[in-house]
């Protein structure tokens, strides 16, 4: 499969520089489609047709198992938009089959602030799916603060909780700037785990953002479907704000 996207690149790049990109010579190995990929993306006259072709060719290179090749090749694009957007699709593929380390020198060489926050982000995603959850810790302090960052964060408390590790969880929910975002990965700790300190945290954290959905229903939804009704009562009744006591109560009824 790999092989044929190699020769619809080349045949459509040769299709627009026939003279340049010359076909190999029998049955085309790897080296050679690539070859003449470079070759004829290199001889397109338009400056942004030329970066596109060249993003492309980088990222089949990355896709063949040629890391470094690829990346000095996006890493040469003359073009920003083309060098970042090729950049950051690399970082992605790279993150995907764990190759985190080589993703995220992708990633560092991105110069647009956004489009490089975005690209680690991807990285976190795929850290935090494949359950490395420390090294998508690091990985999100490389994220500008705001919401790239909170975001990925918020995604690592999640996956800590779906481990089972739901001190962890608490941990980087904590630092979580974003109200919304923090109330909801408090909230997934709460259902996990629904001790009266847990529940009151992401209620509080709840309570600070107006019109979030409320995240005590989970807890009660599945504490009632065990048919925990009343430990649900006598845990809701251990929150000392009224407010929010008042809250989960509601939620039982």
């Amino acid at each position: 499969m790999l092989a044929r996207a190699f020769l619809a690149i080349v045949a459509a790049i040769a299709f627009a520089q026939p003279a340049r990109a010359q076909p190999c010579a029998g049955t085309p190995d790897r080296a050679c489609v690539l070859q003449q990929a470079l070759a004829a993306a290199q001889a397109i006259a338009d400056e942004g047709a030329r970066a596109e072709a060249l993003g492309n060719v980088a990222a089949i290179e990355v896709g063949a198992g040629r890391v470094d090749e690829g990346l000095r090749r996006a890493q040469s694009i003359a073009d920003p938009l083309w060098r970042d957007s090729a950049l950051g699709d690399i970082a992605a593929a790279l993150a995907n089959v764990g190759k985190t380390a080589e993703a995220a020198a992708a990633a560092q060489s991105i110069k647009d602030g956004e489009k490089r926050d975005r690209a680690l982000g991807s990285i976190v995603a795929a850290q935090a799916k494949a359950g490395d959850l420390d090294d998508a810790a690091k990985i999100a302090e490389a994220i500008a603060p705001g919401r790239g960052r909170d975001a990925a964060l918020g995604t690592i408390a999640q996956a800590y909780v779906t481990a089972g590790n739901v001190d962890a969880a608490l941990k980087i929910a904590r630092t979580i700037g974003d109200g919304a975002v923090r109330a909801t990965a408090l909230g997934a700790i709460a259902a996990a785990q629904p001790i009266a300190a847990n529940v009151e945290e992401a209620l509080t954290a709840a309570a600070s953002v107006k019109g979030l959905p409320f995240p005590f229903d989970s807890v009660v939804e599945a504490q009632i479907k065990a048919g925990n009704k009343g430990f649900v009562l006598q845990l809701a009744r251990t929150i000392t704000d009224a407010g929010l006591r008042d809250r989960a109560l509601g939620g039982i009824a």
